[in-house]
């Protein structure tokens, strides 16, 4: 595999932003993806630094993957993000999704402990203005075979939140919005506005103050936005169907998820860690109709665990609105 150096994976990154040459633009795109497969050195570096704190948890789950060239690209255009290749710290990204705060809190506390642990984010504490709560965790490895030194973010979520930020990611495919970063959608806004605070006074141990969660986030017509996005996100629950045959997965096996929504269909291939980058670089060349995930480290009990947005699933979601029909009466 050729190499490249940091000043040339930035050079890329910058003519991919302004490709007006089809040479050079596919130059770049070999360098990006040079730049993306070495990420795969840190997604198996965590694993193996992880699998004590996952041991003593034993009702977290974690999955990995590496970032999609497309969505590489749009977060180097995106407004208040720099544009260095060489330091977008979540290439290599990881979830842990625990069944509570208390669990959050002891991963959380156990995995900064460790040396390669650099900084968090804490939007649990301090949520981003769409609602979204989750803390990351940020490590840099400098001492990886590739010689480089690269970056890794984990998300880590209980799955209240995680069932909140699949929704979102289920609405943004339906209506072709971009709740998830941060766009408005006024309505819809609202509504997950609503149940993220919601779900945050829950998991702080407190009786719902529907009055005050009502008055925070006030809309005229919430009530039939709420009736109208729920009627969308049941429609859209386990409306997928698994095509194909389901691989056996273990702790350390990858394994590609192909997303093909206009059928909304998918496929599970089971892929040979040494195969593993170069066959999910291939898909993403080969097709513009499907939606590629190349991930790691779980059964496929897990994989619709933490993605349940590629199956369709969003029942944890759509139970907590069941049971809390006052938010929008």
């Amino acid at each position: 595999m050729t190499e490249y150096s940091k000043r040339e994976v930035n050079r890329a990154g910058k003519t991919l932003l302004d490709a007006t040459e089809p040479t050079a633009e596919s130059y770049a795109c070999s360098v990006v993806n040079y730049w993306r497969k070495l990420h795969e050195e840190a997604l198996q570096r965590f694993f193996a630094d992880s699998s004590e704190v996952l041991k003593a948890n034993p009702d977290s789950v974690l999955a990995g993957r590496i970032k999609k060239f497309d969505t590489v690209v749009n977060k180097l255009k995106r407004p208040n993000n720099p544009s260095d290749l060489a330091t977008m710290h979540d290439i290599a990204g990881c979830r842990i999704v625990v069944p509570d705060m208390e669990t959050l809190n002891i991963v959380c506390d156990q995995l900064i402990s460790s040396p390669n642990y650099k900084k968090s984010k804490d939007y649990i504490a301090s949520p981003k203005s769409n609602g979204y709560r989750c803390h990351h965790l940020f490590f840099a490895y400098n001492d990886l075979p590739c010689g480089k030194q690269l970056y890794l973010e984990l998300q880590v979520r209980t799955r209240q939140q995680h069932a909140w930020a699949t929704a979102v990611e289920m609405y943004d495919r339906i209506r072709k919005t971009r709740l998830k970063f941060g766009e408005s959608d006024p309505n819809a806004s609202i509504f997950f506005s609503r149940w993220a605070e919601l779900i945050s006074q829950i998991e702080s141990g407190n009786t719902p103050d529907v009055e005050l969660i009502r008055a925070s986030f006030p809309d005229v017509d919430s009530l039939y936005d709420h009736n109208r996005i729920k009627a969308l996100l049941k429609a859209a629950c386990d409306s997928t169907a698994i095509v194909g045959d389901v691989p056996e997965l273990s702790y350390n096996d990858y394994c590609l998820i192909s997303f093909y929504f206009d059928l909304q269909t998918i496929t599970l291939e089971k892929i040979e860690a040494d195969q593993a980058v170069a066959r999910y670089f291939d898909k993403e060349r080969q097709s513009e109709e499907a939606d590629f995930v190349l991930v790691r480290g779980s059964s496929i009990e897990q994989l619709k665990t933490m993605y349940p947005n590629y199956f369709g699933d969003i029942s944890d979601f759509l139970a907590l609105i069941e049971q809390h029909p006052s938010i929008f009466a």
